[in-house]
């Protein structure tokens, strides 16, 4: 298989889940600043290895289970504000490992750019038994890449710019790279994660937002079921999201209206979408709605109606 490149334009959450589905991934990403995304999404393939380079230009959280039969390792590059991985605030440039238990939880606070190589678990239990190691599974770290990122962009670049009949010989050079990075981390002594506490906290509230931000949410409901005070889980959503907690409730809600939207009959009206996903103050949601996408909800349900006509 030669190296194939495919590049996209985002402005949208619901463009990098459509992506991502496609290579196997169930990810959730929750916009966390208002205006357009104004990103791009690069995927080469070489061999059984994809790379994929990520670039938004707002806040993100990404959220989401891993596909069994690959090993994603990301590099963060660049990022304007503050980023954490399982609640631990990281800097750039490092590797971070996902386990499959753990999944990805990544979030960037202000623009990023990432680079994602998902590795098929078997091509790399290959390179780690090549090398005498009997960890083909990595567990979830944040590696410092130090005078060893230059050598890994330098295989990235070559993916993104291989032609016919080099992809071969490509994946074998990016997998020897990072088994390189993988094994002297653990005798140089890996960074492990910590925060896991804040994490947890953070995770509870979050998963009962989403199962339940239809319903008149308050800052103590979710409090309850974190196990925690409000002081500290402001705290807690504040450090790891860049957001309140009320705050991260509205995002849900305007993502899940305009999903609705896009998808809605010719009998169903914005302000029945608003109701049913917990807006009360119509006039508020309307702001938020036009900041957040860059449009009206009306133009959305429009816009939704004409794309179900066409297709």
């Amino acid at each position: 298989m030669t190296s194939d490149l495919e590049t996209f334009a985002i402005d949208e959450t619901d463009q990098l889940e459509e992506l991502s589905a496609a290579e196997g991934w169930d990810l959730r990403y929750t916009q966390l600043e208002t205006g357009s995304l104004s990103g791009r999404y690069s995927i080469a393939a070489l061999g059984e290895t994809n790379v994929h380079w990520e670039r938004n230009g707002r806040g993100l959280h990404i959220l989401g289970g891993l596909p069994p039969q690959l090993v994603p390792l990301h590099i963060l590059f660049s990022a304007s504000d503050r980023c954490a991985f399982h609640g631990r605030e990281i800097r750039w440039p490092q590797l971070l490992v996902a386990s499959p238990d753990d999944g990805i939880d990544f979030v960037a606070r202000g623009s990023a750019e990432f680079l994602t190589i998902h590795v098929p678990r078997e091509r790399l239990a290959a390179a780690w038994h090549s090398l005498g190691s009997d960890e083909p599974c990595p567990r979830t770290q944040v590696i410092d890449l130090g005078d060893r990122l230059g050598k890994l962009l330098a295989d990235v670049k070559a993916a993104f710019d291989a032609a016919p009949g080099q992809a071969g010989e490509l994946e074998s050079n990016l997998l020897s790279g990072l088994v390189d990075v993988l094994d002297s981390s653990r005798g140089a002594g890996e960074r492990r994660l910590d925060g896991q506490q804040r994490a947890r906290y953070v995770k509870l509230a979050r998963e009962y937002i989403h199962a339940h931000h239809a319903d008149a949410l308050r800052l103590e409901d979710l409090c309850r079921e974190a196990g925690t005070g409000q002081r500290t889980l402001q705290r807690c959503f504040r450090e790891l999201l860049g957001v309140s907690p009320l705050d991260y409730v509205r995002a849900v809600r305007l993502r899940a209206v305009r999903r609705q939207l896009r998808a809605a009959g010719e009998d169903v009206t914005v302000t029945e979408v608003a109701l049913a996903n917990g807006f009360f103050h119509l006039g508020h949601f309307g702001q938020g709605y036009k900041a957040m996408f860059g449009e009206t909800p009306s133009d959305t349900l429009g816009r939704g109606r004409a794309e179900q006509v066409v297709v």
